[in-house]
């Protein structure tokens, strides 16, 4: 039978997709805006996710237990207003930002903090378990399609514009977003406390959660994020200009489009399995052909596979962590709080243990050791996905008839 989403879902990945436009250009641009301001781009990058990934984990922890017992769409529209204010400073400042990276950086993980924590909360409460595939992969599709317009636009504005244009142009998109986030309602599910206290116990006797934060922290590491800002800065590097980032860009973005069509529209648990087996092999191989022919045709090899066989890998992560959040069996329904906080904290760990390793590279000055960089986080993609792979197997998913 064909499931449907129901009106809820459909806003929830409305939301998603605004997210995807204009963290398009907090992430993608604002990292080569940065590499074109600052003396260092490395190390001002690193500064500014290490600042980011800090607050965002720190939000987390100070917010817990507001989000829980609260209004989650109220707490939701602060960090609208905050990205408001993080737009405004680009817009007046311009170059004039350099000096107060971090302050930015934190400022914008601020507004993440008050974002992602009600927001991954109200997923696991509107999104039921046997939604929650074609969920994720509709999701991703509609924001895959935002981003694949998205930077060729923002890339051809910049270029024939500024940033300081573009940060006002992203505005209204807010706008839109805060409309739309009053058309869903919030649950208190619990008038309980957050208490890590009580979920740790839970999750040391999960083997299932304890794979689900391995996982997090390996993604963390690479493809949540890290991996996204050395492809970015290698294509700065390899294409040079702004409209070309931008063209790049949108070409894999609708590549992830159809991985996205393909798990929402076609997706089974039975099918992972041998797929996350394809989509290692294949991103661990292109990346080696990028360390020993390093150029631009095997970094286009080495993007399709990120956008095609690493969004697979992502998509499965995703429903592992939210359909564990949803599962009695894991996760106490009083701890959904605590599940992600904990969650947040291993993706936000190894985030930042991975910019303090671009930091590094980038006080060094020898910037040739950023292709070994590369080769490292994609192993730890490949090492998340095997996660994935016993997560799934944990689950009754088999393998095909090897067992």
């Amino acid at each position: 039978m064909k499931l449907r989403l129901h009106s809820e879902a459909k806003i929830l990945i409305m939301l998603s997709a605004i997210h995807s436009i204009v963290g398009t250009f907090f992430g993608t641009f604002l990292i080569a805006y940065i590499m074109q301001i600052a003396q260092s781009e490395a190390i001002s990058i690193s500064i500014y996710k290490i600042a980011l990934y800090t607050v965002i984990t720190l939000g987390f922890i100070l917010l817990a237990d507001t989000v829980k017992r609260k209004d989650k769409m109220q707490i939701y529209r602060i960090s609208i207003l905050i990205q408001a204010l993080c737009l405004g400073a680009i817009a007046l400042t311009g170059d004039g930002i350099a000096p107060y990276i971090a302050i930015f950086g934190a400022v914008y993980g601020l507004a993440m903090a008050f974002r992602h924590c009600p927001f991954n909360i109200i997923i696991g409460e509107k999104i039921k378990k046997r939604m929650m595939t074609a969920y994720t992969g509709y999701s991703a599709m509609v924001s895959g399609i935002a981003s694949v317009a998205t930077p060729l636009f923002l890339g051809l504005f910049i270029t024939i514009g500024s940033y300081e244009h573009m940060a006002v142009a992203m505005l209204l998109f807010l706008g839109f977003e805060l409309i739309l986030s009053f058309f869903i309602r919030s649950r208190n599910v619990t008038s309980k406390r957050f208490s890590l206290s009580v979920f740790i116990p839970q999750a040391r006797r999960s083997i299932l959660v304890r794979r689900v934060f391995l996982t997090e922290f390996l993604a963390g590491f690479s493809y949540s994020e890290p991996l996204n800002v050395v492809t970015t800065m290698y294509i700065v590097y390899l294409f040079h200009t702004n409209l070309n980032l931008g063209i790049i860009s949108s070409v894999f973005a609708g590549v992830a489009i159809m991985v996205s069509f393909l798990v929402g529209r076609y997706g089974r648990p039975e099918h992972f399995p041998i797929l996350l087996i394809i989509s290692n092999i294949l991103v661990v191989s292109t990346a080696f052909i990028f360390l020993v022919f390093t150029g631009k045709l095997s970094f286009i090899l080495y993007r399709f596979a990120q956008s095609s066989g690493m969004n697979f890998i992502t998509k499965v992560k995703n429903i592992n962590t939210f359909n564990t959040s949803n599962s009695a069996a894991c996760v106490s329904r009083d701890c959904r709080a605590e599940f992600f906080v904990v969650r947040e904290m291993a993706l936000n760990l190894g985030r930042i243990l991975s910019f303090l390793i671009l930091f590094t590279i980038g006080f060094s000055g020898n910037m040739d050791w950023l292709k070994w960089y590369l080769v490292i986080m994609t192993l730890c993609v490949a090492a998340g996905g095997t996660m994935s792979l016993k997560i799934c197997r944990h689950n009754g998913v088999r393998k095909y008839k090897t067992n």
